[in-house]
């Protein structure tokens, strides 16, 4: 029924969060490329970034994704 989407941006760091009150489901169940999340870890492993899917049955889901650049300073440093 909701969804609530969290994106928090600062020079050399990106954060995001996606939760949902949805159906959710048990990831150690879930195939790798179910549910799209393959296609998520593949484009946050191409920027650097790292993925976290957090989810239970009858609880929701949340996807979180944190960037921060390689040298850990921002664009303007």
């Amino acid at each position: 029924n909701q969804v609530s989407v969290w994106l928090h941006c600062e020079p050399g760091r990106v954060r995001l969060r996606i939760r949902d009150d949805g159906r959710g489901f048990d990831p150690e169940d879930a195939l790798p490329d179910q549910l799209g999340m393959g296609i998520m870890r593949e484009r946050a492993k191409s920027v650097g970034a790292t993925l976290k899917i957090t989810s239970e049955p009858g609880q929701g889901t949340e996807v979180a994704v944190d960037w921060q650049e390689a040298n850990g300073r921002g664009s303007d440093d």
